[in-house]
């Protein structure tokens, strides 16, 4: 639903993968006062290699400039300093990649000294960027795998990776919102749902804190649409938003 080109399928992998890509390579200086941001939208199962890349830049085991990637499940972004270090530590979302497209941005902002991580156009993490600069490498980008150390590309990212885009500068908070926004709106395109509601399971309301289920829906088109939940084919009073909770 991201557009009419076919998104990128990868993995299971080895070297199932997209590199050499003219005009990125070298694009950070490695300064403490550079800033670049990644960004793609994301649809792949639940079930990753730890370290899966998405967009990585350098070898794997300490040699990566950045990386943003899946780990342990969920979203992982980190950038090295000059000295290979990560002093700070990466920026880890709740989440990760789960069977329906999601939109993922990685922000470095040396001058502002912070690393942001973002999800469907929600901050979902930040870390304190380095002092001491970024590594310095000659390396290519990957994208959808990346390497576990110097040699095939093995971390693969298994699912299909769509609208990649690197920026030399920080995106910030609204800007990540827009965009996101901006891939589900084209004009003079009929309404149509690009991710339906979820399955939810809850526990029995008898738990000392209940738990409510949320329901949300993702549409595209030329936003003329409106929304209207239903239950047993009545309309429930009030339920006219892209999300319904129950409580």
């Amino acid at each position: 639903c991201m557009s009419s080109d076919p998104a990128a399928l990868f993995g299971p992998g080895p070297n199932s993968y997209v590199g050499s890509i003219l005009g990125i390579d070298g694009f950070a200086a490695t300064t403490d006062t550079t800033a670049f941001s990644l960004e793609a939208w994301v649809n792949g199962s639940a079930s990753q290699t730890s370290g899966a890349g998405i967009i990585t830049k350098g070898t794997g085991s300490g040699g990566e400039q950045f990386n943003l990637d899946v780990y342990n499940g969920v979203y992982r972004f980190f950038v090295r300093d000059s000295a290979g270090a990560i002093p700070n530590g990466s920026v880890v979302a709740t989440v990760g990649p789960n069977g329906t497209w999601q939109h993922v941005v990685a922000v470095y902002d040396g001058p502002g000294g912070n690393l942001y991580l973002y999800i469907n156009g929600q901050q979902v993490g930040s870390a304190a960027a380095s002092a001491a600069g970024i590594l310095s490498s000659t390396h290519e980008v990957s994208i959808g795998s990346r390497q576990s150390g110097s040699g095939a590309y093995d971390n693969n990212f298994k699912g299909t990776i769509d609208e990649v885009a690197i920026y030399a500068t920080a995106l910030n908070g609204s800007q990540v919102y827009n965009h996101y926004n901006a891939q589900l709106i084209w004009p003079g395109f009929a309404p149509r749902i690009c991710q339906p509601p979820q399955p939810v399971t809850v526990w029995p309301s008898t738990m000392a804190t209940p738990v409510n289920a949320t329901f949300s829906v993702l549409p595209g088109g030329d936003n003329s649409f409106t929304y209207q939940w239903m239950v047993g084919g009545s309309p429930i009073a009030g339920a006219n938003g892209s999300s319904y909770t129950l409580y």
